[in-house]
């Protein structure tokens, strides 16, 4: 068990600082719009809002964001025993493991990709996302529910997290995802997918905003366990899959970018090092992952109704 408590603590306080680490990185990630605004050692014609450079340092400080707000808690949880930081850990878990089916799925279809490069290299890319997007956090669940594991977290009084049905916490990770998904695509000219085009700017931006309020709203309700709210889950990822799933099937990654009248300098310079993640076929990665969520909306509903 000394064995077990070692390293379950080592596995905390990793969490902690790599939190503490992105915590720092979220805003220091902003300070490279300096280098690229008007006078800036990187600056070129045509930088700034809706520019794929811009975009990208806004994902950057969104990952670090996002990766503070999960893997704080997580390490002062797992660090402490609790068993709201077991409950949540496996949780984000298995979120991170559907995410990673659904993204090596469709890198395996991504034929568009695969045909532009090397054989080796499109061993190596799929080894990757195997390893660290499938293998590794299945084995770590496997790790956290291991009963010598699981009996180190100490129970508490129900709280957020604790009276929460591991499956409701799994659709609420995977929500604030499509949250990020859904504000990123703000910083992309407000483009909002729809039956296999695209609405531009102010248009866009107004279908972005009240999909990512009817969003936070159903998960609330998925959280309170309402009536029916899963039936609306259903309903919103039904329209998930019209917008961005149905639309990245029809047009390509490549031919969305290619869409944003990019300035001259991204186009030539830019573009081409993003061709492996510009190639990965999006429409099945969105439509592999709505699938899941949709399924797991409907085991919840099935433990609902046998309560």
């Amino acid at each position: 068990m000394k064995k077990e408590l070692v390293f379950i603590r080592i596995v905390g306080i990793l969490l902690l600082l790599a939190g503490l680490f992105s915590l720092f990185c979220a805003p220091a990630e902003f300070t490279s719009f300096y280098a690229f605004i008007d006078g800036g050692d990187f600056h070129f014609e045509g930088f700034g809002f809706g520019s794929l450079t811009f975009a990208f340092i806004v994902f950057s400080g969104m990952v670090y964001a996002s990766l503070a707000l999960v893997c704080i808690p997580l390490g002062i949880g797992t660090m402490q025993l609790k068993r709201w930081g077991f409950t949540l850990s496996v949780a984000v878990l298995r979120a991170f493991l559907l995410l990673g089916l659904a993204l090596t799925i469709s890198l395996l279809f991504s034929f568009e990709l695969w045909n532009n490069l090397e054989f080796s290299l499109t061993l190596t890319i799929l080894s990757v996302a195997l390893i660290f997007f499938v293998a590794l956090p299945f084995a770590l669940i496997r790790v956290y529910i291991h009963p010598n594991i699981e009996s180190l977290f100490h129970s508490s009084p129900k709280g957020l997290v604790e009276s929460q049905h591991p499956d409701t916490l799994i659709i609420i990770l995977l929500n604030l995802f499509w949250v990020f998904v859904l504000f990123l695509f703000v910083f992309f000219k407000g483009a909002f997918p729809f039956l296999g085009d695209f609405v531009f700017k102010k248009e866009g931006t107004y279908f972005l905003s009240i999909a990512l309020v009817a969003l936070l709203v159903l998960s609330y309700f998925i959280y309170k366990n309402t009536s029916y709210a899963g039936v609306g889950m259903i309903a919103f990822y039904l329209m998930l899959f019209l917008t961005f799933a149905y639309t990245f099937i029809s047009i390509s990654t490549n031919e969305f970018i290619h869409m944003l009248d990019l300035p001259r300098y991204e186009l030539e310079k830019v573009v081409p090092a993003f061709r492996i993640p510009a190639g990965v076929n999006a429409g099945l990665f969105f439509g592999i992952l709505l699938a899941m969520q949709t399924i797991v909306v409907l085991k919840i509903g099935k433990n609902r109704g046998s309560d």
